[in-house]
Formats: structure tokens, C-alpha cells, sequence
């Protein structure tokens, strides 16, 4: 038919950050790093992460090691895929059932989930606008997702402050 549909337009993060899952920028570098390792006797995986607040948005930056290979399906949920699941809630949020609790739901593939509490006892996707969207940028450690040499991944997860407005939180 000859139309092409035109390139998805994001959020703009910070200068000087680029969402690519590289995670070289300089404000991860000069930033504390949090350092998590769980091993269960069959599994292990060591996580560090870090947090940076900026003019346009936070940032949330992963890097996952395991010792077993990285598996992605996306016809399945997230859960039951490797992924690092994150929530969000405002600080006066007393109970689990709030609907100001979100779950996020990071995959080694690019792809994520960002739920809400629905005050039913369950989450319900919230989605709006490409412009408005978080996203996130992913790249991987030893070869491709769903081999036997991928061995971990790196998250780099920008939300906007305007999604944030858009939810109806409070971001000043």
C-alpha cells in the first residue's frame, strides 16, 4: 500500500544519558551502587543496581549474573521469565491494595510491563502515549537470550516525570 508507519517518538531522557543498556554514563559511574547475591543451592544470581533522579525522569540501571542460561518467552508472564520485577508506590501508601502501588516488570529482551493495583486485589497494565511512556534499553552478557551462553543482562529503565503526572502522582 506504500504507507510506512512512522518511528516510534519516546521521551527524551537527561542529556547526557542514552537508554541503550550500556549503562556508561557518567552518572551511574559517580553513583552508590547496591550489591544483591542470593544463592539457593541451585540457582545464583548476583545484582547491582543503582537509582538517579533527574531533570526529566528517574532511572532505575540493573546488571543481573546467573548461573544458569537466560530464558525469555514472551507468550508467557513475565514472571516465569528471567526479569527483574521492581515496585513503585508514594510514600504515604499503607497497604499492598492501593492503587498507588505499581509493578514493574523489566525483561532481558527490551520488553516491559508497568501494572497498576486495580483496588481488586489485582494489576491492570497502564499504558498511554509513546511520548509519555517509560522504556527500556537491554543488552545482554555472553551471546542471545534463550542460549545456553547468555549468562546475565544489563537494564537501563527511564521513567519520565510527565508518565509519572500522568498517573496522577505528585512529582514536584
Amino acid at each position: 500500500y506504500g504507507y510506512v508507519n512512522p518511528d516510534e517518538t519516546k521521551a527524551e531522557p537527561d542529556d547526557g544519558i542514552t537508554i541503550d543498556g550500556v549503562l556508561d554514563e557518567a552518572v551511574y559511574q559517580n553513583n552508590k551502587w547496591l550489591y544483591l547475591h542470593n544463592d539457593n543451592g541451585n540457582s545464583m544470581v548476583d545484582i547491582a543496581m543503582t537509582s538517579y533522579y533527574g531533570e526529566k525522569g528517574m532511572y532505575f540501571v540493573y546488571d543481573v549474573t546467573e548461573n544458569t542460561p537466560i530464558y525469555v518467552n514472551l507468550n508467557r508472564s513475565s514472571i516465569l521469565n528471567s526479569c527483574v520485577e521492581m515496585y513503585l508506590a508514594i510514600s504515604d501508601v499503607t497497604s499492598m491494595e492501593s492503587s498507588k502501588i505499581f509493578e514493574i516488570d523489566m525483561l532481558p529482551t527490551g520488553d516491559f510491563i508497568f501494572k497498576q493495583r486495580n483496588g481488586k486485589g489485582a494489576f491492570m497494565d497502564v499504558a498511554t502515549t509513546d511520548e509519555l511512556m517509560p522504556h527500556l534499553g537491554a543488552t545482554t552478557k555472553g551471546g542471545k537470550i534463550n542460549t545456553e551462553e547468555c549468562y546475565g543482562y544489563n537494564l537501563e529503565f527511564f521513567i519520565p516525570w510527565d508518565y509519572m503526572e500522568w498517573l496522577g502522582m505528585d512529582v514536584d
